[in-house]
């Protein structure tokens, strides 16, 4: 199948149909792998007791942002235009309305895990040392309100995400229609609504991300290492493992979101044309930050060995557990 996609003012024509296939291929891929595994997430934190309310309220929302995100992202931005452009032209200027969509679940997610990481470095710097805190009955007051906080400000700057968007005329597979696509002026010749929707994508996807993850995670590498060096090191302990998952999504999220953030600031520093290699890189970089949506419940299961446990529990596949194994995850003591 060769896909080719052709603009009226493009000044380069770069036949990259194949490549654009195979994206599709990964971004479907990453659906059917990423949306019934992140499913699960809430299911097993619920019905185990692994980790502190706090914590499993953020994680809940996480898993739930990640479906529907995965569920969305591939279909709208490389199944249709590729497969089925009539269905994906007739969206017309509710298109506007799914890239706003998409930014908010995708910003949503990532300011999901910068709480997460503020707070095991919170949990850990109060605890001076790993321990078990005791578990409490119920979400907090203050989870509530950073959860509602966080969504409220990503849905306001979604809004303002859309303006980074213009209607444009383009061919797909030989039909043509209009769809919105990335404005393509640099940052000083746009309006005011256009940089206000700029700055709130770099702000939300790039500075905060990565000035509050870089350093938490050094410090949170750092405890880790302090702790295998003391006397108190327990090699079983669940604490060193859960803050090893923040750690590994965290840093996934880093390495997987960085290409995206060198891909606009290079086509903010240069004069460029939204053709067909220009939305061969935003594909692959969308691409990329699906496979970090849906690498987060894999996380979990490959460093945590009781949310492994609790996900044979909930797949009944536990049979042969003794009854002092099962006991013991539903009777855990949750830290944040």
């Amino acid at each position: 199948m060769n896909t080719t996609v052709e603009f009226e003012d493009a000044t380069k024509e770069v036949n990259v149909g194949i490549y654009f296939v195979i994206l599709s291929i990964i971004g479907g891929i990453i659906t059917i792998v990423g949306v019934p595994s992140n499913a699960l997430v809430y299911p097993i934190l619920k019905s185990s007791h692994i980790v502190s309310k706090d914590t499993y309220f953020y994680l809940s929302v996480l898993s739930i942002l990640d479906v529907c995100y995965l569920s969305i992202g591939p279909i709208y931005i490389l199944i249709l235009p590729i497969y089925l452009p009539e269905y994906y032209f007739a969206f017309g200027d509710k298109c506007y309305l799914v890239c706003g969509i998409l930014y908010f679940l995708a910003n949503s997610s990532v300011l999901f895990v910068v709480t997460l990481t503020l707070q095991r470095v919170k949990y850990l710097h109060s605890s001076k040392k790993l321990i078990t805190l005791r578990r409490k009955p119920n979400v907090s007051i203050q989870a509530k309100l950073i959860g509602t906080a966080i969504l409220l400000l990503c849905a306001i700057v979604s809004i303002a995400q859309i303006y980074e968007y213009e209607m444009d005329i383009i061919t797909l597979n030989g039909k043509q229609g209009e769809v919105c696509l990335p404005i393509s002026k640099r940052f000083y010749q746009r309006t005011i609504s256009e940089a206000i929707g700029f700055t709130a994508q770099v702000t939300i996807g790039f500075v905060i991300p990565y000035s509050v993850i870089i350093p938490s995670n050094l410090y949170l590498l750092h405890y880790l290492f302090m702790y295998t060096r003391s006397p108190n090191y327990r090699r079983k302990n669940s604490d060193f493992y859960r803050t090893f998952s923040i750690i590994a999504i965290s840093t996934l999220l880093v390495i997987l979101y960085l290409p995206r953030l060198v891909f606009f600031v290079y086509y903010e520093i240069y004069e460029h044309t939204i053709n067909q290699l220009f939305l061969l890189k935003l594909y692959t970089t969308v691409v990329l930050r699906m496979g970090n949506n849906a690498t987060h419940f894999y996380v979990y299961s490959l460093v945590q060995k009781k949310f492994r446990k609790a996900l044979c529990i909930k797949l009944r596949c536990t049979s042969n557990l003794p009854v002092t194994a099962m006991e013991s995850i539903t009777s855990i003591e949750g830290c944040a």
